[in-house]
């Protein structure tokens, strides 16, 4: 895994103005098209990719020795647009996550490629 000296330099900062965002897309061969969402308030296009504002939290992957790295993503579908997407799929899909800045959202600072989505729950909140 791979950082940017810029990444680097705003995570050791006492304070900075910038604002990292999380691309996450989420693929399967069952889906239409890749579901491809940003953690923010607005869509943003990086690298002539459109993703769309939808609310989520995450928990980026770890890098411990003892066990394969695992993220935690919780989305707040309030249009049951995921939702009903991944109650289509038929077995686990391919997660991709980036981490940009939204001043420049062409530069990916940090990529967590090659994940699978292994367990998907809801409810109706």
């Amino acid at each position: 895994m791979s950082v940017t000296d810029a990444l680097r330099r705003s995570a050791f900062d006492a304070e900075t103005d910038e604002v990292w965002l999380v691309l996450l897309t989420i693929d399967h061969a069952d889906l239409s098209a890749p579901i491809r969402v940003v953690n923010n308030e607005e869509s943003i296009t990086s690298n002539g990719v459109e993703y769309i504002a939808f609310p989520f939290d995450i928990r980026l992957p770890d890098s411990t020795q003892d066990s394969p790295p695992q993220a935690q993503i919780t989305i707040d579908n309030v249009s049951l647009e995921i939702t009903q997407a991944l109650r289509t799929i038929s077995s686990p899909a391919d997660v991709h996550m980036q981490v940009i800045r939204a001043s420049d959202p062409d530069t990916v600072e940090l990529t967590f490629p090659d994940f699978k989505l292994r367990d998907a729950s809801w409810n109706v909140l």
